[in-house]
């Protein structure tokens, strides 16, 4: 099957979709890590990376919490989120 979203507006729809979902938790850093197209279901899966800004003020104690990862799923059909996993 080939696919109808371009590669490159299912990163762009991953990232906006990522940026809309977690904006109160107030994110910085967002980039795309992989991507992979699932032939059996019409799926982008993208893997995106970002940091949360914490309130802590301590840079230690903010590096300690880590970065988050998360699978964005985007339908090619129609560039729709389909799921949002922790990777």
């Amino acid at each position: 099957m080939e696919a109808q979203v371009d590669i490159k507006e299912a990163v762009a729809d991953a990232k906006k979709y990522v940026s809309e979902i977690f904006a109160e938790e107030g994110i910085a850093n967002l980039s795309l890590e992989e991507i992979e197209f699932d032939d059996a279901d019409g799926t982008w899966n993208v893997t995106v990376g970002f940091d949360r800004v914490w309130s802590d003020e301590n840079p230690i104690v903010r590096m300690a919490r880590g970065r988050i990862y998360k699978r964005i799923g985007i339908s090619d059909s129609d560039g729709r989120l389909r799921y949002v996993k922790n990777r």
